[in-house]
């Protein structure tokens, strides 16, 4: 995490506390891949913080994309069975 006051005109952002990057590698079925997030954000510039805030937002991704998935294989189950 950098300070803010590495960056001009800081004041105009009314609330914020700190900039973070996470960078996050994944590897699925032996192809990896490096993500890069950058966040703006009112919260404290702690690591710590930090990091509970990103986890805790990726939980809710990862909720959104487990629904999206089940909702597709039951629309899917549907539609084999001429029911959609």
């Amino acid at each position: 995490m950098v300070g803010l006051d590495a960056y001009p005109k800081v004041s105009q952002w009314e609330g914020l506390r700190s900039i973070g990057m996470v960078q996050r590698e994944c590897t699925i079925a032996e192809k990896t891949s490096v993500e890069t997030r950058y966040f703006i954000n009112s919260i404290k510039p702690e690591a710590k913080v930090f990091a509970h805030a990103v986890r805790s937002h990726w939980g809710v991704e990862n909720i959104l994309f487990t629904l999206k998935n089940a909702l597709l294989t039951f629309c899917n189950i549907l539609n084999a069975n001429q029911l959609l």
